[in-house]
């Protein structure tokens, strides 16, 4: 592993972390587990870390929103990432597939990538390895755009439900790309390829032509009702050709300055 060195991991449940103790012995890492905020932000304002691990998870009882607990964890990592001495630590978040609302809170608050956990040990220590030892890590933080956490969440759109899906696809939307491209090149410049994106896909997709785009947000809220017939699979398929048509117009735009190596990191 040629970046991440030096992880600390915040699971506030015991049992957790002690699986995930033995599951990370296994990797060979240096790391330090914490099961409360306040150790967690003692350890990252006293010590250099590399990475911090969150994970955070949410019953299936819980309401739409995300629980109080999740939100201070969350508060902490805006805190972390505007703060000098740990605003350069990568942070990943580990969480289940369903957990729409707590990847979307935590993109929001300056997550770098997510893991959701695999059906066993195997597939849950090798996305961690490949996240940690993903050449070019750090330069990711020096990018416009995330690419490997976009190509991540198209991924679980095809599995969420019509509700997450949305969400996830808001998120990607206007998380990764429009915040991040607009101080950039523009409102304007945001808008004609908007534009242009649903004549090109709205014979194919008519309910693409429902997307709006306004003051540098997109809203899909009259798509979600004008595909109300529509499988998720398919709502899928058709996001999947619109991001990755928007990013490659933002390519051909920035000349490759902007988003680097998109087609080698999209597969």
């Amino acid at each position: 592993m040629e970046e991440i060195k030096k992880l600390i991991i915040f699971e506030p449940e015991p049992s957790a972390a002690k699986t995930l103790e033995n599951w990370l012995k296994e990797l060979n890492l240096d790391f330090v587990i914490e099961g409360e905020l306040k150790k967690l932000e003692a350890a990252l304002l006293k010590e250099k870390f590399d990475c911090l691990l969150l994970s955070l998870h949410q019953g299936i009882d819980s309401s739409l929103c995300v629980d109080p607990a999740i939100e201070s964890a969350l508060a902490l990592l805006r805190t972390l990432k505007t703060s000098a001495p740990t605003r350069q630590t990568t942070a990943i978040l580990i969480t289940s597939q369903k957990a729409a609302k707590i990847i979307a809170s935590a993109i929001n608050a300056g997550v770098d990538n997510v893991l959701t956990e695999g059906a066993n040990k195997d597939q849950f220590l090798k996305g961690l390895k490949e996240l940690l030892s993903r050449p070019g890590q750090a330069s990711v933080k020096k990018r416009l755009v995330n690419l490997n956490l976009i190509n991540y969440l198209i991924q679980l759109c095809g599995y969420a439900s019509r509700e997450d899906f949305f969400l996830l696809v808001s998120t990607i939307l206007n998380q990764l790309l429009l915040a991040n491209l607009k101080p950039v090149v523009g409102g304007p410049v945001l808008e004609a390829i908007i534009t242009r994106l649903k004549d090109t896909f709205g014979q194919q997709y008519p309910y693409l032509q429902q997307i709006k785009y306004s003051e540098g947000h997109i809203s899909l809220e009259a798509v979600d009702s004008a595909s109300k017939t529509v499988e998720v699979r398919l709502l899928s398929f058709a996001f999947r050709d619109y991001i990755y048509a928007f990013m490659h117009l933002m390519r051909i735009l920035t000349s490759d300055i902007l988003i680097e190596r998109w087609d080698q990191e999209r597969k």
